[in-house]
């Protein structure tokens, strides 16, 4: 999924270098610029105020009100393009001086640093023109932490909005494989444009510029630069291949590689190592390599302690290496060589 985020860039520090440093601001909901954000909160804080469970109830709305934090963007819909919406440019990007940025929702929520204590959930906000007291019937007793975050008045439907939710509100820091593209306002400052392309060498990204269709109510966008420079010395495809889908935990992420190449020494393989975690990763990463698949079936925990001579001469043959998130500049080889 792919989620954009308009910045206004009135301050500079705020907008052009928090994404220059990978950074975000996750705000509290009395930050928000909707002043209804609170009225369903405030309403059961009300109803639920003496009644059985009210203390965790209680406990929950301040929490909400008080330290959850809420970073919005906005989706594409069917038919529409989110870039192309001109009340988001208007509304949130200065009349279009300021810039959005487009980010990979999926590896953007992956790979945002959190605290032991943090937490990370994704909404999507329904628009719905609500009668309060049905509402609370029909909703409050399911999901009261995502009821409470993901409604407001249908006039704000063009925003199309997907909120990350975190438990603390605050700077948040993400890896910036999450970027995609970035695009600049029709009204953008051109030494303000160069700061940004400039700023960002090294990372995948695109950057576009918006521009009014002739003669038609209606944007559209042109490229006019790409950093590519990560792209140049890819690892060829033909090397290796993931097995399965990578297992993404709180902290890391696991990856199972089959490799192909011819080159098995340890140098070569600790270049790889270094290569895939550039190329693949977004979190800290444990990463097993053999050369067979069948391999992957005697590292079982409950199989490896009970393996017999040949299975275990089998994965001593087709186990090439192991490395772990906590030590990633080395490479243990099995057996070692």
């Amino acid at each position: 999924m792919l989620g954009y985020k308009f910045r206004a860039n009135i301050d500079i520090r705020q907008d052009t270098f928090s994404l220059l440093e990978n950074k975000l601001y996750a705000s509290k909901l009395s930050q928000l610029n909707d002043p209804f954000e609170t009225t369903i909160l405030d309403y059961f804080k009300d109803i639920t105020e003496n009644r059985i469970g009210s203390e965790a109830l209680a406990e929950l709305f301040t929490r909400i009100k008080n330290e959850i934090g809420i970073y919005s963007l906005s989706a594409d819909k069917q038919g529409q393009r989110a870039i192309l919406e001109e009340l988001m440019w208007a509304h949130y990007a200065n009349s279009h001086k300021g810039f959005c940025i487009e980010y990979d929702v999926d590896v953007l929520k992956d790979s945002i640093k959190l605290d032991m204590s943090d937490n990370i959930d994704l909404y999507t906000v329904t628009y719905d023109d609500i009668d309060i007291n049905d509402f609370a019937l029909k909703r409050a007793k399911k999901e009261p932490k995502e009821t409470l975050l993901s409604f407001k008045s249908p006039k704000w439907s063009y925003e199309n909005e997907i909120r990350l939710i975190f438990d603390k509100s605050g700077i948040k820091q993400y890896n910036p494989k999450a970027l995609k593209a970035i695009y600049f306002g029709l009204n953008m400052n051109s030494k303000e444009r160069e700061l940004i392309i400039k700023g960002l060498d090294g990372v995948d990204v695109k950057f576009y510029e918006m521009l009014k269709l002739k003669g038609q109510y209606k944007l559209e966008f042109q490229l006019i630069a790409e950093n590519s420079v990560y792209l140049k010395d890819l690892l060829p495809n033909n090397l290796y291949s993931i097995i399965g889908t990578p297992e993404i935990l709180r902290t890391v992420q696991n990856f199972n590689i089959l490799y192909k190449g011819k080159d098995k020494s340890k140098n070569m393989i600790s270049y790889f190592v270094s290569k895939f975690r550039d190329e693949h990763a977004y979190k800290p990463s444990n990463i097993t390599i053999v050369d067979d698949v069948k391999a992957l079936e005697f590292l079982d925990s409950k199989k490896t302690f009970n393996l017999n001579d040949q299975q275990k001469r089998f994965l001593a043959d087709h186990w090439i290496a192991y490395s772990s998130f906590d030590a990633p500049d080395f490479v243990w080889m099995y057996p070692e060589k």
